[in-house]
């Protein structure tokens, strides 16, 4: 294998938190003092165009869009779309919640997910929606969202993890421990991994138990 590695004597820079690349090519990186791009040859910060500015500099997570757009998570709650140098910015006005943006997902059927410090929220016709407690979304927190190959919208919350079948309109929670989880990751055999911040890495065992009182 080669290897090639970037260090901040090439221009990289510092505090990393996300990586997305986009359908242009561009590989876009996530930092705690803004948004910067990466060619192949050189990276620079992002600066947007016409007079726009990013609601903050702290940017917790990146998701790419199959239309070339760039979803743009912040520490402190915003988010930003990008896409053609324009900029489409949501806050608190627009229903989302003025917490930490952990991670974007989008679903089967298109709706984009959010899971933030102050729980799990959708995207539906320019504003942000938190979950209705009979979608049965454990916790008050989601850590992160990922949909899989089946079309199953997972979550893992500040208590437990939890799916949403295709097509289905309330979420199962899996009766299995688990820790502070911070991404999902789907293997080439279908399986499922987590890994969890104090736990290491593991493989979910998806034909689980599911508890009762998401069932009920």
């Amino acid at each position: 294998f080669h290897h090639t590695a970037w260090t901040v004597k090439q221009g990289a820079p510092g505090q990393i938190t996300a990586l997305a690349q986009t359908t242009d090519g561009y590989l876009w990186l996530a930092t705690q003092v803004g948004l910067f791009r990466f060619d192949g040859v050189r990276f620079e910060r992002y600066a947007p165009v016409d007079g726009q500015t990013f609601p903050a500099t702290s940017i917790s997570t990146l998701h790419a869009t199959a239309d070339g757009g760039l979803w743009i998570g912040f520490r402190y709650g915003a988010v930003s779309f990008l896409r053609d140098d324009r900029l489409t910015h949501y806050g608190e006005a627009q229903g989302l919640p003025t917490s930490t943006v952990f991670r974007f997902a989008q679903g089967a059927d298109g709706r984009l997910w959010a899971a933030t410090f102050s729980g799990l929220v959708y995207l539906r016709e320019g504003r942000w929606h938190r979950v209705e407690p009979e979608q049965r979304v454990p916790g008050t927190q989601a850590r992160t969202v990922f949909t899989d190959r089946d079309g199953t919208l997972w979550v893992g919350t500040d208590t437990a993890i939890a799916r949403l079948r295709q097509g289905a309109h309330a979420f199962e929670t899996l009766d299995i421990p688990v820790g502070r989880i911070s991404q999902f990751a789907q293997a080439s055999d279908g399986g499922l991994w987590i890994a969890e911040n104090e736990g290491g890495v593991r493989q979910l065992p998806i034909g689980g138990a599911v508890s009762s009182r998401a069932l009920s």
